[in-house]
């Protein structure tokens, strides 16, 4: 995977799709909340959505060439959620991949049906289930649709809606093989992920957490084997609107940096700007410093017309990457 490559995944992966809850989390501590990127306001719950009963088609153009590399397709209910979500990666008409929703009276989805490879069959599902607060408190998933989950998810939640416990059976045999724990401070902030990996009664991975500046600022320190060493630390700011604008992480703990980000927001707090490096894990290598400009348009209804997005790979003020969305909306 090149460089560019790399890019415009992460471009495609802010420009478009659906961003629904992961029930699925299994053994991967939250070492940050992301900040949400989605350029498309699909989380309207009012019955006057202008989203209700639409049917949305993106269409992108990865190179600027005229040409549309890949389709989206969203369809939504009466309520203006995401009922169904299909991506085209090749815009050959045919989606390669499929998920259904089907959602409480809250919008949140309890079931998700996946078409893995666009024959119409479903392939995975997963259902959920939710506490009062709408946070999910037991979740299975059934990767080959023969009745029998292979992961099972479990979840206690507190009387402030903060999730304390989370009890994972990653292989559907009953047994919980991720057991980890969540404290909070006094302002309902995490400070402590612990996670015992086999549920053999010790702690392997331990997340601190401290937030020295009201919650603008935040820092992480994570101990991978619980030996007492630091071994990943991470450092953010964010604004008023709890958007992050800055995040360095060093995944090593020896002084130097694998991730850094400088993010700035459109007065709709979609991404504007990000100024980035990255380390990426697949091969790995280091990607290298980036700057990535993104502009929307808008309807009258608040609705995305356009995603205009440009990865400036080596920063010398000449887009090396583009990519131009386009929506169309059909709507009663």
């Amino acid at each position: 995977m090149n460089r560019l490559t790399v890019l415009l995944s992460l471009a495609l992966f802010i420009a478009c799709g659906p961003k629904e809850e992961d029930t699925d989390d299994t053994s991967v501590a939250d070492t940050d909340t992301d900040t949400d990127t989605d350029t498309d306001t699909d989380t309207d719950t009012d019955t006057d959505s202008p989203f209700a009963d639409c049917v949305a088609v993106a269409s992108s153009d990865i190179g600027n060439d005229g040409d549309v590399d890949e389709i989206v397709t969203n369809t939504y209910d009466s309520n203006g959620w995401i009922q169904r979500f299909e991506i085209d990666s090749n815009a050959d008409g045919t989606p390669d991949q499929a998920i259904e929703y089907t959602r409480n009276a809250d919008g949140l989805p309890t079931i998700e049906s996946l078409d893995r490879d666009g024959n119409g069959s479903i392939d995975e599902q997963i259902e959920t289930d939710y506490d009062p607060c709408g946070e999910p408190i037991h979740s299975t998933h059934d990767s080959n649709m023969d009745g029998t989950p292979e992961a099972i998810h479990d979840y206690t939640v507190n009387a402030a809606c903060n999730r304390t416990v989370a009890e994972d059976d990653v292989n559907g045999d009953g047994i919980v093989d991720y057991l980890t724990d969540y404290t909070y401070d006094a302002s309902d902030r995490l400070i402590l992920f612990s996670q015992d990996v086999g549920n053999d009664g010790d702690y392997d991975v331990v997340y601190e957490y401290e937030y020295p500046g009201a919650n603008i600022d935040r820092f992480i320190y994570g101990d991978y084997e619980n030996d007492g060493i630091v071994d990943y630390e991470a450092e953010s700011h964010w604004d008023a609107n709890e958007d992050r604008v800055f995040l360095r992480e060093d995944f090593g703990a020896d002084g130097s940096d694998e991730t850094t980000e400088n993010t700035t927001y459109n007065p709709d707090r979609t991404v504007a700007t990000i100024v980035a490096e990255y380390f990426d894990f697949a091969n790995p290598i280091v990607i290298g410093a980036y700057d990535l400009y993104v502009t929307n348009t808008y309807d009258a209804l608040g609705r995305t017309e356009t995603v205009d997005l440009i990865v400036d790979a080596s920063q010398n003020g000449q887009p090396d990457e583009r990519l131009i969305e386009t929506w169309v909306w059909t709507c009663p």
